[in-house]
């Protein structure tokens, strides 16, 4: 059952990509915004740019970060656009960062996620069955049983043999070590056994350690009026936790990995502005564990449509609050997993999903609060090929220098 448990688990848990939803929470003021038609250098939206923030030449800002996430027990299953896996996370970090201005066009950044707590656990096991997973799990453990008892003679070939297990045929004889007594059904035998390979592997408490780093560089290349255009590439170290192909609770990719953004970003107004940003990237080397080699083939895309909202360059006693929601797409290519011994093992199929992310930022900046608040909800609107998870709510905390 190892490629199963490979297929099923590879992706599943969101731990490592921690830095990724960093990216789109946490930030210190970025200082950054000189269009006299976009907000103000101490707006809380201007902390949503973050990302592409670009520093004075000679400013260090230094952030740490409690991260906090609760996902629903609702995972999107492979080849479906409703949630059914029936499963549950908690995860929380602590993390540090700091971006540095270069030069008036050019910014360093740099991210460093621990995990103090993540937990896998299955609340729904209803919608767990019902699930493309489970079925590929009972698909396998019946036809394991079918060639058995095809060898023993009890069924003519395999497919006599489902007909029996459809029909209630139960075993003749007791296997203590496998788990099963003469006249146990099979068919709840099969039932048994896929519950509990999921009990087995998609459940996990208690991971604490390190998650992959970030090291990127923001540039400016253009600044017209309300017109902005920036890119930042950012560079993946695989510093988390890789130690198992098959273990559902990494807290990194275990991988090198590049991503390039270029952005577009227009002030609609002093107080809202969109942004427009495509991203690509690559694995550089491959994730290994257990002889197993693992690496996405080719480019993987990732596309969003962010619209901001600063209600306090309105009405000034809403200068605390910022509001902020985005349509995204991602786009992973197929995922070769191969073994030295044992060559080729899976080819994991190209992978989407198509997101919204709505967001409210409490700041304290322009109060003499060195702290921010981010209250995030991401919901997957549909998925193919992916255990795309949907974020209940996810609050980060932030303290940054004034």
């Amino acid at each position: 059952m190892r490629i199963i448990g490979v297929l099923f688990i590879a992706g599943l848990l969101p731990v490592q990509a921690l830095a990724d939803d960093m990216e789109a929470t946490v930030s210190p003021d970025s200082k950054s915004v000189a269009a006299e038609s976009s907000p103000s250098a101490k707006s809380p939206i201007a902390n949503h740019l973050y990302a592409t923030a670009i520093l004075p030449k000679g400013l260090l800002v230094p952030f740490y970060a409690l991260y906090s996430e609760n996902f629903s027990d609702r995972y999107l299953g492979s080849g479906t656009k409703e949630p059914l896996l029936g499963l549950k996370v908690k995860d929380s970090a602590n993390i540090i960062g700091a971006q540095y201005g270069l030069s008036k066009t050019t910014t360093l950044t740099f991210y460093a996620p621990f995990v103090t707590h993540s937990e896998v656990k299955i609340n729904d096991y209803d919608k767990l069955r019902a699930s493309n997973e489970y079925a590929a799990v009972k698909a396998y453990t019946s036809s394991q049983l079918a060639s058995g008892f095809v060898q023993a003679g009890l069924c003519a070939d395999n497919s006599a043999c489902y007909s029996q297990i459809a029909n209630g045929m139960t075993f003749p004889v007791s296997n203590a070590e496998a788990g099963y007594a003469a006249g146990m059904p099979v068919s709840s035998y099969i039932g048994a056994v896929s519950d509990g390979y999921f009990a087995n592997n998609a459940q996990k408490e208690g991971t604490q350690a390190m998650a992959d780093l970030k090291v990127g560089v923001n540039s400016q290349y253009f600044q017209n009026g309300a017109l902005t255009i920036k890119s930042r590439s950012e560079l993946t170290l695989p510093t988390g936790k890789y130690e198992v192909a098959s273990n559902n609770n990494p807290t990194g990719a275990g991988r090198y990995t590049m991503d390039v953004f270029g952005n577009a970003e227009y002030a609609l107004h002093k107080g809202a502005v969109a942004v427009l940003e495509h991203g690509v990237s690559y694995d550089l080397t491959a994730a290994e564990a257990e002889g197993v080699k693992s690496r996405h083939e080719g480019l993987g895309q990732r596309s969003g449509l962010f619209l901001l909202f600063d209600p306090g360059q309105f009405i000034e006693p809403m200068s605390f609050v910022a509001f902020s929601t985005s349509y995204n797409v991602t786009y992973l290519p197929s995922q070769s997993q191969k073994s030295a011994a044992e060559g080729a093992l899976a080819n994991i199929p190209q992978t989407s999903v198509v997101y919204n992310i709505n967001k409210v930022r409490f700041s304290g900046v322009n109060y003499g609060f060195p702290l921010l608040l981010d209250l995030m909800k991401e919901k997957p609107l549909s998925g193919k090929n992916v255990n795309a998870i949907e974020k209940n709510t996810v609050v980060v905390t932030s303290f940054v220098p004034l």
